[in-house]
Formats: structure tokens, sequence, C-alpha cells
């Protein structure tokens, strides 16, 4: 019996251009997969970093904090700033309530140091610097970065 149909021709000409393509397709798209990965786990690692930072600058900003809340406790009712004079640089270790807050600071701080402390005792109730504290924190972070916090406060009440 005869075909009803002819065998269709091949044409091999269009299958070999072709082989191999859908491979080339599936590298390319690894290669995007992979180049997007990474990009994610940059950011993780800048936003980790970034969140370390962050923390310790608040742990900072709360320690200044709580050594002003220890100044206007050693200021005491008398409102007399003879109280605060161990409040500098070199005389906090010799305070028991300077020195308790530079040892929290030394452990809460990563390689922290009280940089400047300095306690304005101006005679004169009404001026300006009338006590005036200036603070200064350093730290480094691990990755070696080195950081610091200022602040300036009073704990000093004019006469009336």
């Amino acid at each position: 019996m005869k075909a009803l149909h002819s065998p269709r021709p091949r044409t091999h000409g269009a299958t070999t251009h072709q082989a191999g393509f859908a491979l080339i397709e599936v590298l390319i798209s690894v290669l995007l997969f992979a180049i997007g990965i990474l990009g994610i786990v940059g950011l993780q690692a800048t936003m980790t970093q970034t969140q370390t930072e962050s923390k310790v600058r608040a742990d900072a900003a709360n320690l200044i904090d709580e050594l002003a809340t220890v100044m206007w406790g050693e200021l005491g009712n008398q409102n007399t700033t003879a109280n605060l004079v161990g409040f500098t640089t070199g005389g906090c270790s010799g305070n028991a309530a300077c020195n308790a807050w530079l040892t929290k600071m030394g452990k809460t701080l990563p390689g922290g140091t009280l940089t400047d402390l300095s306690f304005n005792n101006a005679v004169d109730t009404w001026d300006v610097n009338h006590g005036k504290v200036t603070v200064t924190l350093s730290w480094a972070l691990p990755n070696g970065s080195g950081h610091q916090y200022v602040s300036t406060f009073n704990v000093a009440q004019n006469a009336p």
C-alpha cells in the first residue's frame, strides 16, 4: 500500500543552530540569580553594621543621660555645686557615684573611654556657663572604626 502523505523532509540546519540554547538561558538565569543573592548578602551585612553602630550610639546617649541624673543627685538639696567638683575627666574615679558610672560605661561601650568630662563651677550663678557640663565618650567597634558622642547639659540652678 502506498502512503497518502509523503514524509516530511528533515532540516538539520535549524536544529543544529539551536542546540544548547536552553542550557545557555539556564546558565544566564543562574548567573543573574547569584548576583542578586550576593547583593542581598551585602545589603544584610551593611544593615547589621549600621544597626550595631546605632545601638552603641544609643547606649552612649543613655549613659550620658544617666550621668546627668547622677550629677543632679549629687547636687543635693542645698543646690551646692561643691558636690560636683569631682566630676572631671581625671577626678571621676575618685568620686564613688562617678566611678560606678565610669565602670558601667566601660562595660557598655566596646572599648569605651571617657575622653572629656568638664564641669564649669562659675561663682556667678547668673553666668551662662554656670553648671555647664561637657561630656565626650569615645569607643571603637570591632571593625576598627572609632566613634565619639559629645553632649552638653547644665546641672545647676540659678539662685532666685
